[in-house]
């Protein structure tokens, strides 16, 4: 074979600043925007999103091997589909 694929998925700055939430005041809790709040707001494109998550997902899926640690619903279901695809 060709030693299989590698597909590395790393937030970049643009998606950090997209998500981070000013300096929360003494006394508030949480530092991250509901999602619901940001497309009302109209700060984040809903379908744009969605989109880039199912490429995402369908280039994790192709992979051979998959290093992550499951901390996210994404990071559980690119490697079942992974593992699907391999008939395990």
């Amino acid at each position: 074979g060709d030693g299989g694929t590698i597909w590395l998925t790393l937030p970049d700055d643009q998606v950090r600043r997209k998500w981070q939430r000013p300096k929360l005041r003494r006394g508030q809790v949480g530092d991250i925007m509901q999602v619901e709040v940001m497309l009302h707001q109209r700060l984040s494109d809903g379908y744009e999103d969605a989109m880039t998550v199912l490429v995402d997902l369908l280039l994790l899926a192709e992979c051979d091997a998959f290093v992550g640690k499951f901390s996210s619903n994404i990071d559980r279901i690119a490697y079942s589909m992974m593992v699907a695809r391999r008939g395990g």
